[in-house]
């Protein structure tokens, strides 16, 4: 194996070895660890669990253990080289791999554009130190939920997802899958499968396992269409969705959240992804718990954030009242990108479905559907 003979560099007991002086350590706590690697003359070693040769293994993959750490966050110097290696490295381990792109600085813009595409490939997520707090929450209510016991399930889950010759479209409606296998269905068919269409209509998939989807969601550049309806996704499940679709870092243009519990406190957390989404064309909240003031809500944003949703279909919740017209007359007035509306099955009056109507002689793109799917 050939090595790179690089400059004399991190000389043991000089400062070029002390951290950063700005780096903020808390060394009062018992859970900050020191790993030393390099200490072999004759073999170099880039990632922070091995060798170059793969034959000495540093002591952090055992400390990692012993504290029960799942998900590795990795940044520093340099991003083509020793960040990558214990980037990768890491995934192999199987902790869920971040590499915090710029908190790290690389040696030459070829190698870094490499390295951090095949970083990628492998199924490590490419961040902003910006978006860490948003992720570490998600991720620690994951953990205090979550547990990774269903060995027979998960063999039976891979068989079924083995089936699909063509992973762009994958539909796994009705198959009782439950937070659990949503650790699976990321790896296997978003990360490494990079689908397009992901069908898990009428599951037993709770907020706990949205976290995890959400998760993925995150820089993810292949899947454009969602459905979780009839579910239990719940506001809590919208409260996630809603922080990662915020980002605008992913490809989703349709969302499917119909019968999912979700009310007006998750469509607090709906609006304002709303208002920064501009990737979202296609929404479906059918049949869920939603009044007037979540309709405000959605609405306002809608209107007043240069919105990009098309379709929208609100059918079957029957909570919302003709209070709700006067919110969605101003909605469709001032935003020219919504071109379909359906309302049919809410508790609308004769008087209050004719004025949506309406709007259609305002705007010849736009129709409203206030009686059944094409009316």
């Amino acid at each position: 194996m050939e090595q790179v003979l690089w400059p004399k560099h991190c000389v043991q007991e000089t400062a070029e070895v002390e951290l950063h002086k700005d780096l903020m350590v808390n060394s009062s706590k018992n859970n900050i660890f020191h790993i030393k690697k390099g200490n072999d003359s004759d073999i170099d070693s880039y990632s922070a669990f091995w060798d170059n040769f793969k034959r000495q293994e540093t002591e952090l993959h055992s400390i990692l253990k012993q504290w029960n750490v799942t998900h590795v966050y990795v940044a520093g110097l340099a991003t083509d080289y020793c960040v990558a290696a214990t980037a990768l490295d890491a995934m192999d381990l199987n902790y869920t791999t971040y590499l915090i792109q710029d908190a790290c600085r690389g040696v030459a813009n070829e190698s870094i554009n490499n390295k951090t595409n095949e970083m990628r490939q492998r199924g490590i997520q490419i961040i902003q130190s910006r978006q860490i707090n948003t992720l570490f929450y998600i991720n620690n209510i994951t953990s205090k939920f979550l547990s990774i016991n269903h060995h027979n399930q998960n063999v039976q889950l891979q068989q079924l997802i083995e089936q699909y010759q063509d992973h762009s479209h994958v539909d796994l409606s009705e198959h009782q899958l439950t937070d659990e296998d949503m650790k699976i269905i990321s790896k296997e068919i978003l990360i490494r499968k990079q689908c397009k269409q992901l069908i898990l209509k009428s599951n037993r998939i709770t907020s706990v396992g949205v976290s995890i989807l959400a998760q993925t969601l995150h820089n993810n550049n292949s899947l454009s269409y969602l459905d979780l309806s009839s579910n239990q996704v719940s506001d809590d499940g919208m409260h996630f969705l809603s922080k990662i679709l915020s980002m605008n870092n992913n490809t989703l243009k349709k969302l499917d959240l119909g019968k999912n519990g979700i009310t007006d406190d998750g469509m607090k957390h709906l609006a304002q992804m709303i208002k920064t989404n501009k990737i979202l064309t296609q929404l479906d909240l059918c049949s869920n718990e939603i009044t007037d003031e979540g309709i405000r809500l959605l609405a306002d944003a809608i209107e007043n954030s240069n919105s990009t949703i098309e379709l929208l279909w609100l059918t079957s919740n029957t909570l919302i009242t003709d209070k709700s017209i006067e919110s969605i007359i101003g909605m469709v007035k001032k935003n020219q990108s919504l071109k379909r509306l359906w309302m049919f099955k809410c508790n609308l009056s004769e008087i209050g479905k004719k004025k949506l109507k309406e709007l259609e002689q305002l705007n010849k793109n736009f129709r409203v559907y206030v009686n059944n799917w094409k009316d």
